[in-house]
């Protein structure tokens, strides 16, 4: 590793004794470059691709963008996700492009230009505009979600047979991953292949509304008493809740971004034994003390907030025996086949998150009845045929894919097979969640079509 220039190593010590966070540069800065332009000013991030980025990829059927851990070595990354693919057997069609958010002393350290942008160690995971040091001045300004977008755009251009584009990340790249997918409008973008997210042991997440979880609990959610918000007026602050966006978030609005967060394909992995203490700062008290347990809370969260139709769209999975895991998440069996395999909207059944699932993966939830539905697409009316062991009064739901209850009919209590016919014909077209709970507990939950 070369020492940086003699005039940016003063600066680079100083900035050391006022900054001690800042204290350790990445060991590698990618090799690529990712530009933007800016006010008429070219400007750029490191990344490093599987592909060259500077010609047609027609054989390229399957994108992801990885973002990088707390520590920023994305190239290290990259090659975990690399090495896993091709373990995996599916190099020749999978383009990875891994994006690299610099800190000052990444910058001073490697003696880089100023066309590259750099963030504070947190800001770059939120989004939030580059930094401007006196020291480091730099032309513009930039959010680092915005590089996501150029990105995406980028592979669009170059991968005509694209079929899935996936935005990912591991541990803050994967918080960083969670907020991005609130406040992007790329899903809408394109039609020609489907966009989805995954993150993977994420640390702290940003909640959609007021409401947390009861300290003591993990599910069960209320405003916070005002004697904790007086302890935490913050508590709802962005990165952990929507108020006071930065400037990419507040150009959607919280609004726009709470109803739109359900519409995501969203996979949420986590470790079951990630479960190490982690700092507990009032913003993130509400979401627990350790990775797996605020997975788990979000998860309740998720569901308590837009109802069963989320599991729709969006899903939870421990993976049994890795704790916070760079290399034993991407080789799982549940990593790799949501990483490489996994496309929601080529689902064969009913479930488009269904698969074989080895004994050594748990998911959550787990459906306790079998639900069936014929014919699906249906036009106005659909069977319904619930099997339950259980003698227990039941209730089938329809709701829209924002969590919106349309329909509702109720079972009363017997073992074995039940069957109803369900009316829609008030109801437009499109995508519903038929769902089976009782007693408010989701047993079973169908994705059903609905077309005219």
């Amino acid at each position: 590793m070369r020492l940086p220039a003699p005039i940016s190593l003063i600066v680079f010590l100083l900035l050391l004794a006022a900054f001690p966070l800042f204290a350790d540069p990445v060991q590698t800065v990618a090799p690529g470059r990712v530009w933007i332009t800016v006010d008429d000013h070219e400007v750029c991030i490191p990344a490093i691709s599987s592909h060259p980025m500077n010609q047609q990829l027609p054989e390229i059927t399957r994108a992801i963008i990885v973002n990088p851990h707390y520590q920023r070595e994305i190239v290290n990354v990259f090659n975990l996700l690399a090495n896993s693919a091709q373990n995996h057997g599916v190099t020749d069609d999978l383009l990875i492009v891994g994006l690299q958010y610099l800190v000052a002393t990444d910058v001073l350290y490697h003696d880089l230009p100023d066309d590259v942008l750099y963030w504070t160690l947190n800001t770059w995971q939120w989004g939030h505009e580059s930094e401007d040091l006196p020291e480091l001045p730099r032309p513009v300004f930039a959010s680092s979600y915005t590089f996501i977008d150029s990105t995406a755009h980028r592979i669009a251009d170059l991968c005509p047979n694209l079929e899935l584009l996936m935005v990912m990340g591991q541990s803050a790249g994967a918080g960083m991953t969670q907020r991005y997918a609130g406040g992007t409008t790329l899903p809408g973008e394109f039609d020609s292949f489907t966009v989805t997210f995954l993150s993977s042991c994420l640390g702290h997440l940003m909640y959609l509304n007021e409401e947390r979880r009861e300290l003591g609990t993990n599910d069960v959610f209320t405003l916070p008493p005002a004697s904790q918000i007086a302890r935490c007026p913050g508590y709802n602050m962005y990165p952990y809740g929507l108020e006071d966006l930065n400037s990419y978030m507040a150009a959607q609005g919280a609004d726009a971004i709470r109803q739109r967060y359900p519409t995501r394909w969203f996979v949420y992995l986590t470790g079951s034994l990630d479960n190490q203490l982690l700092p507990t700062f009032c913003p993130v008290l509400f979401q627990g003390f350790q990775r797996v347990q605020k997975h788990r809370v979000f998860w309740n969260y998720l569901n308590y907030l837009y109802g069963p139709a989320i599991q729709f769209r969006q899903r939870m999975f421990v993976v049994d025996g890795v704790g916070h895991s760079t290399y034993g998440m991407f080789n799982s069996d549940l990593g790799r086949f949501f990483l490489f395999d996994w496309n929601p909207e080529a689902a064969d059944g009913p479930d488009p998150f269904a698969r074989q699932v080895s004994r050594q993966e748990s998911t959550v939830p787990s459906p306790a009845v079998q639900l069936n539905v014929h014919p699906n697409p249906f036009n106005e009316q659909v069977s319904v045929t619930v099997k339950d062991p259980s003698a227990r009064a039941l209730t089938v739901t329809l709701y829209d894919l924002l969590g919106r209850q349309t329909l509702q009919r109720e079972l009363s209590a017997s073992s074995g097979i039940r069957t109803l016919t369900i009316d829609a014909s008030s109801l437009a077209s499109g995508i519903y969640v038929l769902n089976v709970s009782t007693g408010g507990e989701s047993l079973a939950s169908r994705r059903v079509v609905l077309l005219r």
